[in-house]
């Protein structure tokens, strides 16, 4: 798993890839969200669809709120070449309110090499 992170943003990208069998991209989002909704109590959006470096996504927000305070999560999830990826847009301060416009720069950046 790699982590980026902008100094003057609160916002974190993890990304992770693991090497499948012949699941596909429903089939590892689905897995996903399950995993998700096992973290403990939170909220997942709908599940929308995009594309990251010319691959489909799927894409959700799961959010969970605490007495500290909320937190969100942008969940991406792609299939390339039989290597799942999964890239989390977290805000480790809990204000799901924040401006994601510098993380969502370096996701349309993002490039499989």
């Amino acid at each position: 798993m790699d982590a980026f992170r902008n100094d003057t943003s609160p916002v974190v990208i993890y990304i992770d890839a693991i090497q499948l069998g012949d699941e596909n991209l429903d089939a590892v989002a689905a897995v996903v969200r399950q995993l998700d909704q096992k973290a403990g109590p939170v909220t997942l959006s709908d599940i929308t669809t995009s594309s990251l470096d010319g691959e489909s996504t799927r894409e959700w927000t799961v959010t969970q709120q605490s007495r500290q305070g909320g937190r969100a999560v942008r969940e991406i999830i792609t299939v390339r070449d039989g290597v799942a990826w999964r890239i989390e847009v977290a805000d480790v301060q809990g204000a799901p309110d924040q401006d994601y416009t510098e993380a969502q720069q370096l996701l349309d950046s993002f490039r499989f090499e």
